[in-house]
């Protein structure tokens, strides 16, 4: 079911088609629609590709009540709505739940190439969003903080967005919207060990920077990617009460183009033509981190400067694709 069916926009925001390349590792059921509604994924039951390994169910990992992650008609919480999301109805203060999705196969990037990740999340009036973090089996089982977690970001109780590291935690948005869409992106750099967030208030509107190299949940190095887990943190405040819903899960391995100024990616010459000023300024007003052709690090990154980066990218022309 698209986007735009179910009352959102379907689009890859901010992705210029250069960047778009291959995609590989593509997340199962990251829709939720062809899933039936209903209480799995349980402890002994998958919903599709998502559910509790043995081993996640052998280290307590798993729910201790049906209820906590279900498949839901969208409809029941966005009335003019179709298809499903996964629910996690959970006050719970003890248990930490990690609901995982394991991909089909491993993503290992090549230097330079990013993995990105992106998903909706409605959060409700009252409790948080639990925690999304990104990550492989490193010799941890696909769970452990100190081995297998990239990216790791949370909606706390109190309504603000924070990223955890492997020494603290960091707020980045004071107050998330409540009662509505989300959308985040993870661009994972797993080169350098580190990852570039972007978050959009109201799905289907322009991207805001979050954050650029933001480190890693473990301390060290992490060399590929496999799975996307939802986990309940019960014993960490802020996020003992999980309230949400989740939808449109993606993962990609984004591959760039031998020439930047080729941001439609055409093939037939001229490569370079005014479809790609209109490339560069869409992926521009969505916060794109492409759009940053001058490499800033001061904020805001994306500026005036980038639009002169990129004419002058432009006027140097390409010799291939």
């Amino acid at each position: 079911m698209s986007l735009a069916t179910k009352g959102r926009r379907l689009c890859l925001l901010g992705v210029p088609l250069w960047a778009v390349g291959a995609a590989h590792g593509q997340i199962a059921d990251g829709n939720f629609d062809a899933l039936a509604p209903g209480t799995p994924p349980d402890c002994q039951q998958a919903a599709g590709a998502w559910g509790f390994p043995a081993t996640y169910v052998t280290a307590a990992l798993c729910e201790t009540a049906p209820t906590y992650y279900t498949i839901v008609p969208t409809s029941t919480f966005q009335p003019t709505a179709s298809g499903n999301s996964l629910a996690l109805a959970i006050v719970d203060a003890v248990a930490n739940v990690h609901m995982t999705n394991i991909l089909p196969a491993p993503i290992t990037p090549a230097a330079g190439q990013i993995v990105r990740v992106e998903f909706d999340i409605w959060v409700q009036a009252v409790g948080g969003g639990a925690t999304v973090y990104v990550g492989a089996d490193m010799g941890g089982g696909g769970y452990s903080n100190a081995s297998d977690r990239g990216p790791q970001i949370g909606w706390y109780t109190d309504g603000t967005l924070q990223s955890r590291d492997s020494v603290t935690s960091h707020v980045l948005v004071t107050a998330y919207p409540r009662g509505q869409w989300q959308h985040v992106r993870i661009d994972i750099h797993l080169d350098t060990s580190n990852y570039d967030l972007y978050w959009a208030g109201l799905s289907g509107q322009p991207l805001q920077t979050l954050g650029t190299g933001l480190l890693f949940r473990v301390p060290a190095a992490i060399t590929r990617i496999d799975r996307v887990t939802i986990a309940h943190f019960g014993a960490t405040v802020g996020l003992d009460t999980s309230s949400v819903f989740y939808d449109n899960f993606s993962v990609a391995l984004i591959v760039s183009s031998s020439c930047y100024a080729n941001c439609d990616a055409s093939t037939t010459v001229p490569f370079l033509n005014v479809n790609d000023f209109a490339c560069f300024q869409a992926a521009f007003a969505s916060g794109s981190s492409y759009a940053n052709c001058d490499h800033s690090t001061v904020a805001p990154v994306l500026n005036v400067n980038d639009f002169a980066c990129f004419q002058a990218a432009f006027a140097a022309g390409c010799s291939a694709p």
